[in-house]
């Protein structure tokens, strides 16, 4: 994403350049503290991201997310890019972990014949615990109640998968 800024590109052209990196450095301003800190940044650039997370009013944050532009057009981004590349990878893979949990339970409330699936593929499941939690969370969805068991078995099927 680094780009010299020199005579043989056009000045559309540098514009659209300035754009693209002013809307990555916006997308870093989405990531969490924790991620901001593993990004290959000076700290001038993740302090002006701070900067812009605490800034309310919409014009301040225009020209604050201008001002972070310019300081990212300083510095090579091919490594930031990496990074956040590397994080997003992370962020798709835990949604994908966390939509197959979701689809377990629901499969285990609708059938519960697939349990002997579930534990045929993650023998270390507490069979008791986890039928026990099945039970409560098919009492509850067939009464239309909180889903305070379903959360329960949840979080258990979460634990088993992630061991």
């Amino acid at each position: 994403m680094n780009t010299n800024f020199n005579e043989e590109i056009s000045k559309t052209q540098l514009k659209k350049i300035a754009k693209d990196i002013e809307d990555f450095g916006y997308k870093l301003t989405l990531l969490t503290d924790e991620q901001i800190q593993g990004l290959n940044l000076t700290d001038d650039i993740k302090e002006a991201i701070y900067e812009y997370k605490k800034i309310k009013s919409n014009s301040a944050k225009k020209r604050h997310r201008q001002y972070l532009g310019k300081l990212l057009r300083d510095i090579d981004l091919s490594l930031v890019n990496e990074d956040y590349q590397r994080i997003q990878n992370q962020s798709l893979i835990a949604k994908q972990a966390f939509h197959a949990i979701e689809n377990w339970r629901e499969q285990l409330i609708q059938d519960e014949s697939k349990l002997k699936d579930f534990i045929d593929i993650y023998p270390k499941t507490d069979i008791q615990k986890c039928r026990t939690l099945l039970k409560n969370a098919i009492k509850e969805s067939q009464r239309d109640q909180t889903k305070k068991a379903q959360r329960l078995f949840f979080k258990y099927l979460r634990e088993v998968i992630e061991t």
